[in-house]
């Protein structure tokens, strides 16, 4: 799920004289204040339904196109830079732009993680919105980071990401959540305006601004599974970064965690998605 200013969210109201709210892209979805008495029992069991295995942040072989600067010394991860890709120029809704790109990404390594991806779930177009877009035209999302409520309390707990782990998200480095690498688009429960490529300003992104992270040093998160939402499924998987967890150089201001902070500080790095 993702929180305001994550989200690289499109989001305008139906008039012309309302503008987009645009934020960063997310790859993760918040959890609401909905009770789930027997989820943590069943949440495994049901991720697997969902996917066919459990997912993981996982070490996988570097390969794609893009700019590639080989492996770091003693460190599984192979840096690599992927190619932009053409900006989405055709809409959903040619009004409501942050409903999303139609036709979906149709190729790789975004097109594998839409499978049985619906749009507006079992809504039409007009509910979707009432339900999920605030009337400043910004994104409704849940609360708690995104984490499963059960017996009132998040699921989510302390896990430490390790070396060699490779991680994702739909979004700008700004954001602080990231998914075990391959989760299906639907079970992390975010918006579709995730699926545009490119920036509301103009800029260039690669295909839904997806990106894969390999770990280089352990680090701590908060790690749980995500709540059903924006017509979703959920139940993904899904990392909260938080920079309480990680030592700071004196005089740092560590109030924000995000993706860019980890990579400054050499515990992430950008792979080519493979």
């Amino acid at each position: 799920m993702a929180e305001l200013g994550d989200t690289h969210c499109w989001m305008e109201m139906d008039s012309a004289a309302a503008p987009y709210a645009h934020r960063a892209t997310s790859t993760f979805y918040y959890g609401g204040a909905v009770r789930y008495r027997s989820l943590l029992t069943t949440f495994f069991a049901s991720l697997l339904l969902l996917v066919g295995s459990p997912i993981t942040a996982q070490a996988l072989p570097d390969s794609g196109s893009g700019s590639g600067s080989g492996s770091v010394p003693g460190s599984p991860c192979h840096p690599g830079t992927p190619p932009w890709a053409p900006s989405t120029d055709t809409w959903f809704d040619p009004n409501r732009h942050y409903l999303g790109p139609q036709p979906l990404p149709q190729t790789p390594p975004v097109s594998p993680l839409l499978a049985g991806y619906q749009r507006l779930g079992n809504l039409s177009e007009d509910q979707f919105v009432a339900k999920y877009v605030k009337a400043d035209g910004s994104w409704n999302y849940p609360l708690d980071d995104g984490f499963v409520i059960v017996e009132n309390r998040t699921a989510a707990h302390p896990d430490v990401l390790l070396p060699g782990m490779r991680v994702d998200r739909f979004g700008s480095t700004n954001g602080k959540f990231l998914s075990p690498v391959g989760t299906p688009f639907s079970a992390r429960a975010i918006p579709p305006s995730n699926l545009i490529t490119g920036t509301q300003s103009g800029e260039m992104t690669t295909q839904a601004n997806y990106h894969v992270y390999c770990v280089l040093a352990p680090f701590r998160v908060e790690a749980g599974p995500a709540q059903p939402w924006f017509e979703q499924p959920g139940l993904g998987l899904q990392y909260v970064l938080d920079t309480s967890f990680q030592p700071f150089p004196e005089g740092e201001d560590g109030a924000h965690a995000s993706v860019q902070w980890m990579i400054d500080h050499n515990l992430l790095v950008e792979e080519i998605p493979n």
